[in-house]
C-alpha cells in the first residue's frame, strides 16, 4: 500500500512539474519575444498558430493589422528558406476546411508577399503563381472569396480559371440568392478583364478564350434579364454594369 502511494505520489509530481513547464512555454511564447530564440522549424509553426489566432479577430484594429504584418512577413520569409517544406505545408492549410477563411485569404497573401522578397532580392526574378494557388483557383469545392484573393495578388501571373466564372456565374444566376453576393459576383464579372485585354475586342469567344462562349450567351442574357425585370435599383445597375463585358466583346443573346 505504501509503495503503490509513493508511486502515485511520484506521478502526480511529474505531472505537476510538467503541467508547470507547459505554463511557462505557453507564457514564453505567447506573452514575450523570447519564442524568437527557438529553433526555426518550432519558430515557424509558431508563428503560422499566431497568425491562424489572430485571424479569429472580427474587428482587426492598428495593433492587430501590425501584428499580422510583421508574422506573414517572418512566414514569406520561411517560405523562401524551405522552398519543398513551406508550400505543401501552405497547400494542406488552404485545402483544410476547418481552417478559417481569413486565415487563408493570410496564406494567399503570404504567398505574394514571398514572391515580392525575391524580386527585391533579384531584379531578374519574375514573379509566380504558386501552383498549390493555381490548384486552389482551379478548383470545383474552393470557396470563392479565397478565389478572389487569389485573382486580386496575382491577376498579372495567371490566366482567369474557367471554374472561377462557374462559380460568378452561379451566383449571379441564382434569382433567390443573397443580394448583395450577386451584386458583388457582377461587379468581380465587370472588372477580370485585364490591362492586357482592355481596347483588344478581337478575342474569340470573350476576354478568357478557353472559356465556352455558349456560357458567356447564357450570363450575358441572364444580366439582360435581371437589368429588365428585377425591381432592386442596385442589382439592375449592378447588371447593367457587368452587361459592359458582353457589349465589348460582342457576345450579345
Amino acid at each position: 500500500m505504501k509503495r503503490a502511494l509513493k508511486i502515485i505520489g511520484i506521478v502526480l509530481f511529474v505531472f505537476i512539474i510538467f503541467a508547470i513547464g507547459l505554463g511557462i512555454l505557453y507564457f514564453v511564447t505567447f506573452n514575450t519575444n523570447l519564442w524568437l530564440k527557438y529553433p526555426n522549424p518550432l519558430k515557424t509553426q509558431i508563428t503560422f498558430v499566431k497568425l491562424e489566432f489572430s485571424s479569429y479577430n472580427e474587428i482587426c484594429h492598428e495593433d492587430c493589422m501590425l501584428e499580422q504584418n510583421i508574422l506573414r512577413k517572418r512566414i514569406a520569409d520561411y517560405l523562401i528558406k524551405e522552398p519543398t517544406v513551406m508550400p505543401e505545408q501552405m497547400k494542406d492549410y488552404l485545402f483544410d476546411n476547418d481552417v478559417i477563411n481569413n486565415f487563408k485569404i493570410q496564406i494567399v497573401i503570404i504567398a505574394r508577399e514571398g514572391e515580392e522578397i525575391k524580386k527585391e532580392r533579384n531584379d531578374d526574378y519574375e514573379i509566380k503563381t504558386p501552383d498549390y494557388l493555381i490548384e486552389y483557383l482551379n478548383s470545383t469545392s474552393g470557396n470563392l472569396e479565397i478565389k478572389r484573393q487569389i485573382m486580386a495578388n496575382f491577376s498579372e501571373q495567371i490566366e482567369l480559371s474557367a471554374n472561377f466564372l462557374d462559380d460568378l456565374f452561379n451566383i449571379i444566376k441564382d434569382g433567390n440568392g443573397d443580394v448583395d453576393q450577386r451584386i458583388t459576383a457582377m461587379n468581380d464579372l465587370r472588372n477580370i478583364i485585364s490591362e492586357e485585354e482592355e481596347g483588344n475586342t478581337e478575342l474569340e469567344g470573350g476576354p478568357f478564350p478557353k472559356y465556352e462562349h455558349i456560357k458567356y450567351k447564357e450570363i450575358c442574357e441572364t444580366l439582360i434579364s435581371i437589368a429588365e425585370n428585377v425591381k432592386n435599383n442596385s442589382l439592375k445597375q449592378a447588371a447593367i454594369n457587368a452587361f459592359s463585358v458582353c457589349e465589348k466583346f460582342k457576345i450579345l443573346p
